[in-house]
């Protein structure tokens, strides 16, 4: 399934990056895209997470829109 239509980024892609250790919608974007441009994916990504095991008290982050956003979180 098509999860992210801006970086043409399916399921099975963020299943990989989660596999892979990814834990957090920002960890997602930054290992395959999806979430990174317009944010629409983003719940789809955090069902996804919570389908892997990532809990409520994971640091998800719903309001993804870019991968500067992380950036300004860090200052």
């Amino acid at each position: 399934m098509l999860v992210c239509h801006c970086k043409a980024v399916y399921d099975r892609e963020v299943r990989h990056a989660i596999e892979d250790g990814a834990r957090d919608e920002f960890d997602v974007a930054e290992a395959c895209g999806a979430g990174s441009v317009c944010g629409g994916c983003v719940p789809s990504v955090t069902r996804l997470l919570a389908e892997a095991g990532c809990a409520p008290g994971c640091p998800v982050v719903s309001a993804l829109r870019s991968p500067l956003a992380r950036e300004g979180s860090r200052r």
